[in-house]
């Protein structure tokens, strides 16, 4: 390889280097990665430039982890072997890695904001061709026929796409419980498919201490979401693949906490992988990485300090889905 290769080569070593850390190809030695070969012929420069471009396209491997951050954790690796001194890159590895921190702003525009966005549009619109031949054919012809278990209904979120999305974020409705409709005020907030999102002004913590104007932002949003899509048919075992049921009945079977049935319900799942996109100032297009799903685990429930149903969703989340999970939050509309 000479200096003159073009950055695509450069950035096809990389992305083959990557796929061997992480065994999603055979390697013909630690020696000949791709990643090793370039920094040991003193393509550095052309190297650092490489993991630029990989995250600035937010390229991501078959496992979900930022192409980039696997690169640069290989780069680091190898200085500190000693093949190589690039200080640069290893600064470039650590700004990688800690620039993932908590959004400070207003979760339900920022959600906003991520539903305006041609991917979440084209997410959304694959998702509901994808399940929409699961539902029946035609029209309800009886009261006693469901309409949500037609095609219709997912034609009609299709075609109302920009309707529900202006509908949602035009305005919030607020309320006490009791006056809006509300279970309870534990219940913390309502909402359903094309409707505005309510919020319990009276929403409490299981402990029965008041919501934050900030927190009843997050459900301000969450409520919101619940405006814009509503899955049924197949779609409900796909956002379901995500999580470890086993370990939620373990969880129900064997702590005195009860724990949210709500959590069976697809569109809560979604609706709070949402709040984890909310969390973490995801406008569109980002990947969700393992490294997102660690800080979660380590730093959502302290920082938002709301817990709705999010810690036992998170234990639902474990190493025989995690990957599925992953997968999904960068493939579904949330």
């Amino acid at each position: 390889m000479r200096a003159s290769d073009t950055p695509d080569i450069i950035e096809t070593a990389l992305i083959e280097g990557a796929l061997e850390e992480i065994d999603e190809r055979p390697p013909a030695s630690s020696e000949h990665n791709p990643i090793n070969r370039l920094e040991k012929e003193g393509f550095g420069k052309q190297v650092t430039e490489g993991v630029r471009k990989l995250h600035e396209e937010h390229a991501t491997l078959p496992d979900g982890e930022s192409a980039a951050e696997v690169v640069a954790k290989k780069v680091a690796t190898i200085e500190v072997n000693g093949y190589a001194a690039h200080p640069v890159k290893s600064h470039y590895a650590e700004t990688l890695t800690s620039e993932i921190e908590a959004y400070k702003g207003n979760w339900f525009n920022l959600q906003q904001e991520r539903m305006s966005s041609p991917d979440f549009r084209e997410k959304f619109e694959q998702f509901i061709e994808k399940h929409k031949p699961s539902l029946k054919v035609g029209e309800p012809s009886s009261v006693l026929q469901k309409p949500e278990n037609f095609q219709s209904h997912y034609q009609s979120q299709l075609d109302e796409f920009d309707d529900n999305l202006e509908r949602i974020g035009s305005s919030v409705g607020y309320g006490n419980a009791g006056d809006v409709g509300g279970k309870s005020a534990g219940s913390l907030g309502h909402g359903k498919i094309g409707e505005t999102g309510t919020v319990y002004l009276d929403a409490v913590h299981q402990d029965g201490t008041p919501l934050t104007d900030e927190q009843k932002d997050i459900i301000a949003a969450h409520e919101a979401y619940h405006g814009m899509i509503d899955a049924q048919g197949s779609a409900v075992a796909e956002i379901k693949s995500g999580f470890d049921w086993n370990a939620y009945n373990e969880l129900v079977d064997t702590t005195d906490v009860k724990q949210p049935s709500y959590l069976r319900n697809p569109d809560e799942l979604t609706a709070r992988m949402a709040q984890f996109k909310n969390y973490f100032g995801m406008q569109g297009g980002e990947q969700f990485t393992p490294d997102h799903l660690e800080y979660l685990r380590q730093h959502y429930l302290e920082d938002t300090g709301l817990d709705n149903g999010v810690s036992t969703m998170l234990k639902m989340v474990t190493p025989t889905t995690q990957k599925q999970f992953i997968e999904l939050m960068n493939r579904l509309p949330v």
